[in-house]
């Protein structure tokens, strides 16, 4: 009983095989790999998206051959892979090499706190929706200042601040704190400035700039904002929505002359555009700008840096095609008309610019420190010279002094060495992922990483290559553990490796082979030229056309000289079968001078080389050696063919490139032959047809 229980359930396991199998049948077998109905659809689909997505388009018939052609491009795909693996392809050095440098590209969005890069995008987004104009101060200062520098230009800010508060212009201080800075750089060929700033928005300033600036009220003036450039005092003058770029005509009528006259024009101008007339011609009759007024008064297409501050709030309260009332600034009176403008796209849509702009950004610093933190808590980090009561491997504080010590201004021209033998105490540093790293390891880094900067207090330098050298050592670390903290990550630089691997496989077996290969190259020419058809248009670059040597002659006036004068003087150059181009020219000229013509009566000789289907001098019936009359209004032309080659092949050399090609599709074809017996590998066309999309 028991025995038949076995056997009853075995047929079962064997049943259900069966049946697994029948839904999901083998498409592609090369060797023992199987690849199934369900994983080659998957594929498919996810390698062709924008295809499926238009697969209501398609014919059954086309479906199937969209189906047949990827699973011919996927097999391919993989015989060459293990081909190029049973050759080491994967192992060679520049294959490393080159997958380290994409590598490096691919980690670093995984080398970030993505929760942080979101609130920063979506903080990116929502300042994207306004342009700010503003004004700003700056006491200017080295970022590598000392302690007393940065107190003293923080102290200069405030008081600067303190007297805007009190009602100074801000315009006047701006220009006189631009006139001292001026005087201490020595730079006397520099103009002050009012400290005024073009439009901007999200990613136009530096990010310390640029948030505290979007946190003002207009009219508000900012506490001292430090950058890498020093403090500013920045003055919010308008918040207004924004558009993009922005394509508009514009009347100007200048009014620092007569303002009352100017205040007439416009008004006149006005009621010309409300009356119907055509904005163009009324810019080209008021309009003081010469440059636009005689293209209807069309600007440039301007994005947000490019327009005028007093334009802006204009043209962002304007739909597209409307006109704006008259309005007045210090350059005098203006009308505007917005033709186009752009909208802010989606988020979504711009996530991959932010990404970018945030990588290379300050603020890129914010997720950077936030994915630091973690991996600092992941890998169990100890710093030894900070105070640690969790630790009992911090004990005592390890220091710096030493490293300050060994390190001279040298390093600030980038010719500091360090000598190990000079070193008296290899103290331990920092703790992580169970390694120790101690204070010659970072000596070394410094060695490693100097740069040619202008000197400052060592102590200093040394503080800040030593978190350089924390933040570099965490994240290599980091970088280390992706691909098995990952799976995305592994997956993403296995595609990359295998890529890298069928591109040099390809230049190996196929592209290289093809144009390095002469004898074989040359023996394909001999088998395929004699194959080509020179009435087959598709083989037509493989053949010269048929080609026509021409003398045409031109005669601009008959009573200079008549057709049978010409064909005299021409039946004379005939006889002479060593007589050239310049002989028939000569011959012309000197009849010309005998026939006592004006001197400005053209008489011209020129050559051409005629191709077939490619002229207009010869009709399809003169394409024989000869000579042909064309009459004109005053004059005539005699077209001599000289003579006339058939078609012919192209050599090898002529057509070098197209043979290239077609050796290299032949090789390709050779090879994938070569690989599908070797591999065993077939193709089960039964179940292909079954995938639906």
């Amino acid at each position: 009983m028991v025995k038949k229980n076995i056997l009853c359930s075995i047929a079962s396991l064997l049943l259900l095989g069966s049946v697994s199998a029948q839904q999901d049948p083998v498409v592609i077998r090369i060797g023992d790999r199987q690849v199934r109905s369900s994983e080659f659809k998957e594929d498919f689909i996810r390698n062709n998206s924008r295809r499926v997505e238009m697969n209501h388009n398609m014919s059954p018939s086309e479906k199937r051959q969209a189906l047949k052609d990827y699973a011919d491009l996927y097999l391919s795909y993989q015989l060459k892979l293990m081909d190029a693996r049973a050759m080491g392809f994967d192992t060679t050095q520049a294959l490393q090499d080159e997958l380290k440098g994409y590598r490096a590209e691919l980690a670093a969005p995984y080398l970030i706190d993505s929760n942080s890069m979101h609130k920063l995008m979506q903080e990116a987004y929502e300042r994207n929706h306004f342009a700010l104009i503003a004004s700003h101060i700056l006491i200017g200062l080295n970022r590598n200042a000392r302690p007393e520098d940065t107190l003293r230009a923080y102290k200069t800010a405030l008081a600067v601040r303190e007297r805007l508060l009190n009602g100074e212009d801000f315009r006047d201080v701006a220009l006189e704190m631009s006139r001292k800075e001026i005087k201490r750089r020595l730079q006397n060929n520099v103009e002050p400035n009012d400290g005024s700033l073009n439009p901007f928005t999200v990613f136009d300033m530096v990010y310390p700039f640029e948030s505290a600036a979007f946190q003002l009220k207009p009219g508000e003036i900012s506490q001292p904002v430090r950058t890498q450039y020093g403090y500013h005092i920045i003055k919010l003058h308008e918040k207004v929505p924004f558009y993009g770029r922005a394509n508009i005509q514009h009347i100007w009528i200048n009014a620092q002359n007569n303002p009352q006259l100017a205040a007439h024009r416009i008004q006149e101008a006005y009621r010309k555009i409300e009356a119907g007339e055509n904005f163009g011609i009324v810019a080209r009759d008021y309009s003081d700008d010469r440059t636009s007024s005689t293209n209807g008064g069309l600007l440039p297409v301007m994005a947000l840096g490019q327009i005028p501050p007093e334009y802006l709030g204009v043209i962002s309260s304007l739909r597209v095609g409307n006109i704006s009332e008259p309005f007045e600034t210090q350059h005098g009176w203006h009308i505007i008309r917005v033709l186009d403008k752009d909208t802010i796209p989606s988020l979504e849509q711009l996530t991959p610019y932010y990404k970018q702009k945030l990588v290379r950004d300050e603020r890129s610093d914010v997720p950077k420190e936030d994915f630091l933190n973690q991996c600092k808590r992941k890998y169990h980090f100890v710093d030894f010279t900070q105070p640690n009561t969790t630790s009992k491997k911090a004990m005592t504080l390890a220091s710096l002094d030493e490293a300050v010590e060994m390190v001279n201004d040298s390093v600030f021209s980038k010719r500091w060495t360090f000598h190990e033998t000079r070193l008296r105490e290899n103290t331990p540093l920092f703790i992580i992922d169970e390694k120790t790293y101690f204070t010659k390891d970072f000596l070394k880094y410094i060695e490693a990483s100097q740069k040619i900067e202008l000197g400052y207090d060592r102590t200093l330098y040394v503080n800040r290559k030593y978190k350089d050298f924390v933040e570099q050592t965490v994240l290599s670390i980091a970088d280390s553990h992706l691909e098995d903290e990952n799976p995305e990550f592994k997956s993403l630089v296995q595609e990359y490796r295998d890529g890298l691997m069928i591109f040099a496989y390809n230049d190996k077996m196929v592209w290289s082979k093809a144009i390095n290969d002469t004898n074989g190259l040359q023996q394909f020419y001999n088998d395929v030229q004699k194959l080509h058809n020179p009435n087959d248009p598709k083989d037509s670059v493989y053949f010269w056309n048929m080609r026509a040597d021409i003398e045409l002659i031109k005669i601009a006036d008959s009573h200079c000289m008549t057709p049978s004068q010409a064909y005299k003087i021409l039946k004379r150059i005939q006889k002479d079968s060593n007589a050239t181009h310049k002989d028939l020219t000569q011959a012309m000229m000197n009849a010309k001078k005998g026939k006592k013509c004006s001197a400005d009566t053209p008489v011209s000789v020129e050559y051409h080389n005629a191709v077939f289907g490619k002229q207009a001098w010869l009709k399809d019936q003169e394409w024989q050696p000869g000579v042909y009359e064309r009459q004109g209004r005053t004059g005539f032309s005699l077209l001599w063919v000289r003579s006339v080659k058939p078609v012919r092949p192209k050599s090898l050399h002529q057509a070098r490139g197209y043979y290239i090609s077609d050796y290299q599709a032949y090789l390709e074809k050779e090879l994938m032959k070569t690989l599908r017996e070797k591999y065993h590998a077939t193709i089960n066309q039964e179940a292909l047809n079954k995938i639906t999309f």
